[in-house]
């Protein structure tokens, strides 16, 4: 994609969310194959206790994101990862708002918009999830520096799961009534992206970038996505 005749790389996220020991991420690393695509920026998301390990063992090219962060500055929340903290251990992105996170975790639009504004404060870019235009309309961001990750509900895969992506028509129109909401924005789609569609999807009007689960859990399968990406 060009903007403003500037080629952009469209970024590919692999979320790892709760999965991987050290040494099944060491072996992943080792065997990971991401040379050769210039249309492509490849961005891991892994536990926040490997954070530290897996910046020790990728390679320079592979940038890191944090899977969610604390709404919350530094001070008294125990448990809490803060935004400085992940800044400090090189961490570029970071996802927010998540269907898991709202799911399970019962993180509200107030929630999204606090994480969104402590990442702003420390430099790292939102990689802000949604699922609808509801969740699009009650975001507040102070500037453009941030990724758009359309995840439909039903097409996250899930333990026994038989979801697919959403046709390109539907995604491209999810974006038009997200541009009329927020103006130019860079749009990523995630949702039981894999080998198999990774081809179709990339012919996506607009689209600047994937959000991968369960296909990059698997080295062999993110790598061929990785290869494919245009």
């Amino acid at each position: 994609m060009r903007l403003g005749g500037i080629f952009m790389k469209k970024l590919l996220i692999a979320n790892f969310k709760q999965n991987k020991t050290k040494n099944e991420l060491e072996q992943y690393f080792k065997n990971l194959s991401i040379d050769g695509n210039d249309s492509c920026k490849v961005v891991i998301a892994p536990s926040l206790v490997h954070l530290d390990f897996v910046k020790g063992v990728i390679s320079e090219n592979i940038k890191i994101a944090g899977q969610t962060v604390s709404p919350f500055p530094k001070g008294t929340y125990t448990g809490a990862v803060g935004a400085f903290q992940l800044k400090d251990l090189g961490v570029e992105y970071c996802i927010v708002g998540h269907s898991e996170r709202r799911k399970y975790f019962g993180e509200s639009v107030v929630v999204v918009n606090n994480q969104i504004r402590e990442l702003e404060t420390v430099g790292i870019t939102p990689i802000i999830c949604f699922s609808n235009l509801s969740e699009v309309r009650q975001l507040e961001v102070e500037n453009k520096d941030y990724y758009l990750a359309y995840e439909p509900i039903d097409a996250i895969i899930t333990e026994g799961s038989d979801a697919q992506a959403y046709e390109n028509k539907d995604i491209e129109d999810m974006f038009l009534k997200v541009t009329e909401i927020l103006g130019e924005t860079r749009l990523i789609y995630g949702g039981s992206v894999g080998e198999d569609n990774i081809d179709r999807l990339c012919d996506i009007s607009g689209v600047n970038g994937f959000l991968v689960g369960s296909a990059s859990l698997d080295v062999q399968r993110f790598s061929e996505i990785y290869r494919k990406v245009k």
